[in-house]
């Protein structure tokens, strides 16, 4: 069940500014795994890294 199908794939994304960007916000993928469990532990490393709202991360299947 930690696993996804053979050609699937978590990425790990980080919105950008929105004030920075005409066009509004873009999310850039900075980390891609193959298993829930490293990409939730990936992504909490992130979030205690660094000061940002939750809010400017997202896990998307793919």
């Amino acid at each position: 069940m930690n696993k996804l199908a053979k050609d699937c794939r978590i990425e790990i994304q980080i919105r950008t500014c929105p004030w920075k960007c005409a066009a509004g916000p873009e999310w850039k993928t900075v980390a891609t795994f193959h298993d829930y469990k490293a990409a939730a532990l990936h992504l909490a490393a992130l979030i205690n890294e660094v000061d940002v709202v939750r809010d400017f991360y997202r896990i998307v299947e793919k």
